[in-house]
């Protein structure tokens, strides 16, 4: 897995790259409680390069969605691969709002940013 932290229009975006296994998740929880201490209400997960998530993780990444929905904020996903789509849905629900593209998401936030 590779990460990389982009800010666009002030919102990070984490571009998540091969595949994101178990033994990458200290690497994730490290990226995400910072985010959480500097006070970021929203991120974006891009998902356009990967190709995997071990099954086990998903639940860490749908309590850390939480915490963010505590703070007001949201984690939101882009570019998700139907493949990557299936994984989340073997929960039988599907906590994350998926967009197709940079701008349907930040507008997106800019509603929530606004109170709307």
């Amino acid at each position: 897995m590779k990460t990389v932290i982009k800010r666009v229009e002030g919102v990070p975006f984490v571009n998540l790259t091969g595949e994101v296994r178990e033994e990458d998740f200290d690497e994730l929880c490290a990226l995400f409680e910072g985010l959480l201490s500097a006070n970021e209400a929203s991120v974006v997960i891009n998902l356009a390069g990967c190709n995997h998530i071990q099954i086990p993780l998903i639940p860490e990444l749908i309590e850390f969605k939480r915490r963010f929905n505590e703070r007001g904020g949201d984690i939101k996903l882009i570019n998700v691969s139907d493949y990557i789509n299936s994984l989340f849905s073997l929960y039988g629900f599907h906590p994350f709002d998926i967009y197709p593209s940079r701008r349907a998401v930040l507008k997106s936030i800019a509603r929530i940013t606004a109170g709307g």
